[in-house]
């Protein structure tokens, strides 16, 4: 198991591992508001 320095560096890869589930948990959040914002406009066009 033995890869570029900066690899092994646990520093590194725990924050790497940290910021990559906040990216993930953005792009969810994202998603979710995107999905909502469709969803409460198709009501309202129906509503009309």
């Amino acid at each position: 198991m033995r890869g570029p320095g900066f690899l092994r560096d646990p520093w590194i890869c725990k924050n790497a591992g940290l910021l990559l589930s906040k990216i993930r948990d953005a792009v969810k959040q994202e998603k979710v508001r995107l999905y909502k914002s469709t969803l409460s406009g198709a009501i309202q066009h129906m509503m009309e």
